[in-house]
């Protein structure tokens, strides 16, 4: 009787405090693409088959430059989003071309809506197809390489932008800290300001210490204008 009581109390004991195991078809988000290293993208290729459109983005410096289907400045902001996807986001992985359990006709990925290459961020270029939303809408399925994932929507809705959206918008491409003199024309009287030795002053009509808050606002939205 003792024995039996034991091992009925080992049995009580492991049934409740035992680890549970995942849940079958449990799936953990991971990097999609392992070394990828943002700061070193060099080129964004997006091919978008619901527009008919190709853009074609590079990186100059620190600028980025729209080449395809117009060579003008391009908005910095707009390709940084794609290029920092892979580093920032994760993905569930649902499998890879060929198994039996993923078909891609069925995620959208054999007639994607937008093809994306990125050069620069690993040793190889990154193709990435992008197929049909999730049921909630939320997410995405994308195919990069052979592997296919679910993932944030936010990828797909920074590459579907017309190529005019990638355009600079601003009207002088300049950092605000590189003004070095401001002339300002009121009622045929000009107010002229400088920079000296990172300190403004007023040299015209007269001169003296210049306002550096309200300078420091003026020159940023010299520099934003859109």
């Amino acid at each position: 009787t003792i024995v039996l009581l034991l091992l009925l109390a080992g049995f009580v004991v492991f049934y409740f405090f035992k680890k549970p195991e995942p849940e079958a078809g449990f799936r953990e988000e991971q990097r999609m693409v392992e070394g990828y290293d943002a700061a070193k993208v060099t080129s964004i290729r997006v091919e978008n088959s619901e527009r008919n459109e190709k853009i074609v983005l590079t990186k100059a410096g620190e600028d980025w430059e729209l080449k395809e289907p117009l060579k003008t400045a391009a908005d910095s902001a707009q390709a940084k989003q794609i290029a920092d996807f892979l580093a920032t986001q994760d993905g569930f992985r649902l499998g890879k071309v060929g198994d039996s359990k993923t078909k891609p006709e069925e995620l959208g990925l054999d007639k994607p809506r937008l093809t994306l290459e990125i050069e620069g961020a690993t040793a190889k270029p990154i193709h990435i197809k992008v197929g049909s939303d999730d049921l909630k809408g939320s997410d995405v399925f994308v195919q990069i390489g052979e592997e296919i994932f679910r993932t944030r929507k936010s990828i797909y809705n920074a590459a579907v932008r017309p190529s005019k959206d990638f355009r600079d918008a601003r009207v002088f491409t300049l950092n605000p800290l590189d003004l070095s003199s401001i002339e300002i024309l009121r009622g045929g009287a000009a107010t002229v300001l400088t920079k000296e030795n990172s300190e403004w002053r007023i040299s015209a009509p007269f001169r003296g210490k210049a306002d550096a808050g309200s300078l420091s606002r003026l020159s940023a939205t010299i520099g934003n204008l859109r």
